[in-house]
């Protein structure tokens, strides 16, 4: 028996030659129809969808960024009051010593000044003194927006240690 070609069985199973289970290829059609006036107009709304959403996805991450830095600094000062403290352990050391240990430690916050940095008590300590040092700085955000939303314009952090002089 002769082999017979793909219309031909097609036809006998009364297929039409552009249904799935025919072998015949499928040809696509081009054209400017409705399906190419909906792409486009798919396209504009993602553009818009993509102008509006990507200002908030940046002031998010900006957000995220400056929160980031502001928990640093919180970090950086409780680490630099902690080492002033130790500083202050020994009755021989100055205010002016525990001032500085804490400004060198303080890597974020090295513009801190003498008014920002609280010893209690001040002056010589006699042993069994408990000796207090305490920061306070003030955070600048680096995003503009969002140091706009504060009071001020800036978050106020604090960190204390407390130690007992010997």
């Amino acid at each position: 028996m002769m082999a017979r070609s793909p219309r031909a069985a097609a036809a006998d199973t009364g297929l039409c030659p552009s249904h799935p289970r025919s072998k015949r290829p499928r040809l696509a059609v081009v054209g400017k129809g409705l399906g190419d006036r909906l792409r486009a107009e798919a396209w504009g709304q993602a553009a818009v969808e993509f102008a509006v959403a990507t200002p908030l996805i940046l002031l998010l991450l900006l957000g995220i960024f400056d929160f980031g830095r502001a928990v640093v600094a919180q970090s950086c000062l409780a680490n630099a009051v902690h080492e002033g403290a130790r500083t202050a352990l020994y009755s021989s050391a100055s205010d002016e010593q525990v001032r500085a240990t804490v400004r060198a430690q303080a890597y974020i916050a090295s513009d801190l000044a003498d008014d920002q940095i609280a010893i209690t008590p001040t002056g010589s300590r006699d042993p069994g003194t408990t000796v207090t040092v305490a920061v306070t700085y003030s955070f600048i955000p680096a995003t503009p927006f969002i140091g706009s939303l504060l009071p001020e314009g800036k978050i106020t952090l604090r960190a204390a240690a407390s130690t007992i002089a010997q």
